[in-house]
């Protein structure tokens, strides 16, 4: 298991290299129900990054009109 300090560190390293820039305290947009998880699947693969970004966008319409 992650520490917060460990999750925090991990999602600064990865995500902004990653296809998708999303902050972690967006997780709950992406549909994940931790942040942990929400890591996890950013680091799955990349089709598991873009059903992240999908569900981001999704729960914020306003991103939809742009």
């Amino acid at each position: 298991m992650l520490t917060d300090c460990t999750l925090e560190k991990k999602l600064w390293t990865f995500l902004t290299v990653e296809m998708f820039q999303i902050m972690g305290f967006n997780y709950a947009a992406c549909d994940e129900d931790s942040k942990e998880n929400f890591v996890q699947s950013m680091c799955e693969s990349e089709y598991k990054q873009l059903l992240l970004f999908v569900n981001f966008i999704k729960n914020n319409s306003s991103m939809l009109c742009v």
